[in-house]
């Protein structure tokens, strides 16, 4: 066996690493130009390692893989900014359609190893899986990308992988059966037929698996639109009930005055004052605040400051940002909503109940908003990451400030101080989501 076979089999990991790293597009740590050109020498000296192992020692090139596929995994994690969870699913659902490429490739080898062509045969699997990455390049960076980007909840990662694991072992047990039909040419194209139809279950499940999660994504994000209607809904309803109020006080106006006019001449100070304070106590109140030009904003947080007056919660806000509409509405207002939903049931659990909420646009470059909340110094954490105090499990609207957030290129840090919570979130204004 020369060299040259064992390395046309092992340039099977260059498709291999671009089906790992499509659906990843936006998750980089080191950008794309850097990352590739790290994957491509790291692959280049695996590969020939791997080959030259093979070809030196006529080690299994199975047995190789067991031992490369962990560094591999890790090498590609430590790579990503995306979570464990989600770099280990992509992975395995990566090897697990690999692996069924490669007794497809096998069984049709059967064929050309008849022919004395082991170059041809070796040659197969690495034809197949290139073609095959070609044709679903696009589909990967747009679907696969939209799921690693927009879906956070780790349990359809898990169950992702877990599929994707069954599908491997299911792979094996074929091979097995395939092995024992080398030279049966019904065996060989029944195993054949196999392998195809565990392809066909394998993409008609990733594909029912993405528009089934797209739609909870979609209906989450409808949900998040729809609280924002009745927040404004509620801001007009309280904006009416002013307008009516005071124009009952404009029509009444008249006869005050002359009632206070005639207090005055009648020289009764004293009744006159106190007929001013009632009038005053009479007056309707402004309930909505102009905090921003941004309505949808300006909604939510009038709709908190009505909570934490209803709860006295002592609620703070300045505000320095333009109704530039740099980040959607919906991002926006989904990162302040789920913060001061925490920070309400926060401050619930204490006496000293605060919320103070900054926003500052500097430069025309960059947002901040820093909140700080009163909270009774009890926490739950695991691996650096907050707790839900309600149910178990990562406190799920932490987690969906910092995935907005790193995806127009910011930032989310949570930390607590006594009893003090902080919630810090940076987002550059020069970049789309």
């Amino acid at each position: 066996m020369s060299l040259l076979i064992p390395l046309i089999s092992v340039s099977v990991l260059f498709p291999a690493a671009a089906f790992c790293f499509f659906p990843m597009k936006n998750q980089l740590k080191h950008g794309r130009r850097r990352t590739t050109v790290s994957v491509l020498l790291t692959i280049l000296g695996v590969s020939f390692l791997m080959a030259w192992l093979e070809y030196r020692f006529r080690i299994d090139p199975n047995l190789l893989i067991v031992f490369v596929f962990p560094l591999c995994f890790f090498l590609y994690w430590r790579s990503l900014k995306a979570s464990f969870v989600k770099a280990l699913s992509v992975f395995v659902t990566v090897v697990a359609l690999f692996s069924v490429m490669s007794n497809v490739s096998d069984c049709i080898a059967v064929y050309t190893t008849a022919l004395q062509k082991p170059v041809l045969s070796a040659a197969i699997h690495p034809a197949l899986t290139v073609t095959l990455a070609v044709l679903l390049a696009h589909p990967l960076k747009k679907y696969g990308g939209y799921l690693v980007d927009r879906m956070d909840n780790p349990i359809p990662w898990g169950v992702s992988a877990l599929f994707g694991c069954g599908i491997f072992a299911l792979n094996m047990l074929l091979f097995s059966i395939m092995e024992t039909a080398r030279g049966r040419n019904r065996l060989t194209l029944f195993a054949f037929l196999a392998f195809i139809v565990l392809l066909l279950i394998f993409f008609l499940t990733y594909a029912c698996y993405y528009f089934a999660v797209k739609g909870l994504l979609n209906r989450a994000e409808t949900e998040t639109r729809l609280k924002l209607l009745e927040m404004r809904e509620a801001q007009f309803d309280s904006q009416q009930n002013f307008i009516k109020a005071s124009q009952k006080t404009r029509h009444d106006f008249r006869q005050n005055i002359r009632t206070m006019l005639e207090l005055y001449n009648m020289e009764k100070i004293d009744e006159l004052g106190a007929y001013l304070k009632e009038y005053e106590n009479d007056l309707p109140s402004n309930e909505i605040r102009n905090y921003t030009g941004n309505a949808a904003l300006n909604a939510l947080l009038n709709y908190y400051r009505h909570i934490c007056t209803q709860n006295k919660i002592r609620f703070t806000v300045r505000i320095n940002y333009s109704d530039a509409q740099k980040i959607s509405d919906v991002d926006l207002c989904t990162i302040v909503g789920n913060i001061l939903e925490n920070s309400v049931l926060a401050c619930l659990k204490t006496d000293d109940r605060f919320i103070d909420m900054v926003f500052l646009e500097e430069n025309d470059a960059q947002l901040y908003i820093v909140v700080t909340n009163s909270f009774d110094g009890n926490v739950r954490q695991a691996n650096g990451k907050y707790l839900s105090t309600n149910r178990k499990g990562t406190a799920l609207g932490l987690s969906s400030v910092m995935s907005i957030a790193e995806s127009y290129g910011g930032v989310a840090q949570f930390y607590h101080e006594d009893k003090r919570f902080c919630s810090n979130v940076a987002i550059p204004l020069n970049k789309k989501a």
